[in-house]
């Protein structure tokens, strides 16, 4: 409370019980301080009042209707001097009702410029109790930061040796140049005939530099999948598939990104894809301090007719990559921002409660960090292009010219002008840099996605796990020709192994008490999924996929109605896509994935589904043991591995 404040009567608030630290103290803020909402939930009870959820408060609250309603307007941080005065522009502009005839008695008199401080007071006094939170930082969380290193980078690849090879010798430049020695390791899941070939490059990529460098093709995942197999006591095909993938399936992406989670573990890891170059970028914009976001991927697009104009947008950067991961990995919300120099920083208006109150809090940890690109987009489904909100829908939409060229290309830049900080479940392989110090999730082995499925668990088994977004672009440049259209765009693509998997596992109860655990209890939940009949199995799937099927329609519909069908171009593909994907659904009657190698929604398809699922539960439910057995393994497959 602050001084001289009076506690509130039972019949204004009853059961206020704060967390340690309140989200906000007016006894120590200034009323310069932005402020907003905490209000997560509000249930309408009788008489005129409501149960209130907010972050910071550990039990509910229950306010009179109308503070409930005073509370829940002042959605954008601002301060309480400019909520009081929007409150009481509402209250004059507002034709009588029952919530101003209430909030009038209770600040004593009609509207007018001397209940307007009346109605400052009811805000401070409610932000006192927890109901607001703050933008501000304690200046604790302020000090100098210290940058240290990851432990390796990680390459994944198959059968494009030449790809590869100038990947690797880009970032072992950068290396050598920085006089850094993190050992390189690249995991392959090519053929023998590509197998002696790449080593001999490899090899004398690490003499040239100096770096240590580790090869792990396919015949030396299978033999280590073996030797892993008796020292956890698990089947040898758990293994296989989780390291291997499936035979007769062109994508095993996740499993290589496996080995390489095995090869380092205990350790902080910078993945990257084979087709990726070391050249750092800044975009113009690019500034210091630090961002708090909470939207789903806070960087922003920007669309280009091909790579000589995506590359003249921006500016070449004397970057540590290596480093920048290093700064940020594991680090607590305060020692991301003491890992920014000029310790500026930004809020997003529409940034959760429940991720503000964790900064303030100073709790969880950076667990994933991601660089921005430049090149081509790495977008699976050009669909997403209709869901891109704030400045990315901007560049997309802006004018009809602009929608036609990013409807078209696949040539953009895709980052952040600064750091930001996040609470997403996004997650893009790309360039990663991953905190392989816990226990992380194992990809999805086979099929496309599997980095998306793989932050989806992530963000279930560390509730608290946090992602960095880093302005600095590498170039994304793949050897294959890759093409979109507007059709591309308005068209619906079904659902794919991971992304049915992801919708299963958010269904699961997780009641562990920590990361490791929860990996199992998930793993658990999909084999028994996976041990129902066929009928029961396809119940399941179904049921729950048509509840996410259903959410995506509504959500596209709702961002029409939202811009007001403007423009009408981009407003015309929306309703495409949904025509499509109503037509899609009446087609096949069911949920099945399409990436399966086999004709979707025969029912061999299905049948094969709930093997994925059963070996993917499998491997889950054994993945700690197999991460721990590996971190004592690891001396062993380096040595077996170097070049």
């Amino acid at each position: 409370m602050r001084p001289g404040g009076n506690r509130p009567s039972a019949c204004a608030t009853i059961s206020i019980a704060r967390s340690e630290e309140c989200p906000v103290s007016m006894a120590s803020a200034e009323r310069s301080l932005r402020y907003r909402s905490a209000v997560t939930h509000r249930v309408p009870l009788e008489p005129p009042s409501q149960l209130i959820l907010a972050a910071g408060l550990k039990r509910p609250v229950i306010l009179p209707a109308y503070q409930a309603e005073l509370v829940c307007r002042c959605v954008e941080f601002k301060s309480l001097d400019d909520h009081a005065r929007d409150r009481w522009n509402d209250w004059v502009s507002a034709s009588p009702s029952q919530l101003s005839r209430m909030l009038a008695w209770s600040i004593g008199g009609h509207a007018s410029p001397a209940t307007r401080g009346k109605m400052l007071a009811l805000l401070a006094r409610l932000a006192d109790e927890g109901l607001f939170v703050t933008s501000d930082l304690p200046s604790s969380l302020r000090r100098e930061g210290t940058a240290t290193d990851v432990g390796a980078i990680g390459f994944v690849t198959r059968n494009r040796p030449q790809t590869l090879l100038r990947s690797v010798q880009s970032y072992s430049r950068q290396q050598y140049r920085l006089n850094r020695n993190q050992p390189l390791i690249i995991v392959d899941d090519a053929g023998s005939e590509q197998e002696a070939q790449t080593r001999t490059a490899l090899t004398t990529i690490s003499r040239q530099r100096g770096t240590p460098t580790y090869y792990i093709p396919r015949s030396a995942t299978e033999a280590y999948c073996r030797r892993l197999a008796r020292v956890v006591g698990i089947s040898s095909e758990t293994l296989s598939f989780g390291l291997g993938g499936l035979d007769d399936m062109d994508c095993r992406t996740g499993a290589n990104r496996n080995m390489l989670l095995l090869a380092t573990a205990g350790m902080t890891l910078f993945s990257v894809d084979d087709d990726t170059v070391c050249c750092p970028a800044l975009p113009s914009g690019a500034n210091g301090g630090i961002r708090f976001d909470s939207d789903t991927e806070p960087r922003t697009f920007r669309f280009f007719r091909d790579m000589r104009e995506a590359l003249r947008s921006v500016r070449g950067a004397d970057v540590d990559v290596l480093s920048e991961h290093g700064r940020f990995l594991g680090a607590t919300p305060s020692a991301c921002v003491r890992g920014c120099n000029d310790g500026s920083l930004e809020w997003a208006d529409d940034i959760n409660a429940r991720f503000l109150e964790q900064v303030r809090m100073d709790r969880g940890r950076v667990m994933v960090t991601m660089n921005g690109l430049v090149g081509d987009s790495g977008i699976g489904w050009p669909t997403r292009l209709l869901k891109l909100q704030g400045r990315s829908r901007e560049e997309c939409t802006g004018t009809e010219m602009a929608y036609a060229i990013a409807c078209g290309t696949r040539t953009v830049t895709r980052t952040t002008d600064k750091v930001t900080l996040s609470d997403t479940v996004f997650c893009m392989s790309t360039f990663v840099g991953l905190d392989n110090r816990f226990v992380l999730p194992p990809f999805m082995p086979i099929g496309r996605g599997q980095d998306t499925l793989f932050g989806r668990l992530l963000r279930q088994c560390y509730p608290d796990g946090l992602v960095i977004f880093l302005p600095t672009m590498l170039l994304h440049d793949p050897a294959e020709y890759r093409s979109q259209s507007r059709e591309d765009v308005r068209r619906f693509y079904g659902y794919r192994m991971a992304t049915i998997i992801g919708v299963i596992a958010a269904s699961c109860h997780v009641d562990a008490p920590d990361g490791a655990s929860r990996i199992k209890r998930i793993g658990r939940h999909l084999t028994d999924l996976a041990s129902l009949s066929a009928r029961e199995f396809g119940h399941a799937i179904n049921l729950r996929l048509a509840e996410d099927f259903s959410q995506q329609l509504t959500h596209m519909q709702a961002l029409v109605e939202r811009y007001h069908g403007s423009p009408g171009y981009w407003a015309d593909d929306v309703l495409a896509y949904v025509t499509a994907a109503r037509e899609w659904l009446v087609a096949h009657k069911s949920f099945a994935p399409d990436d399966l190698g086999t004709p979707a929604h025969s029912d061999g398809a299905r049948a094969r589904f709930r093997d994925v699922v059963k070996m993917y539960g499998e491997l889950l439910s054994s993945w700690p043991d197999i991460v721990q057995a590996a971190r004592s393994l690891r001396p062993e497959l380096w040595e077996m591995s170097r070049t």
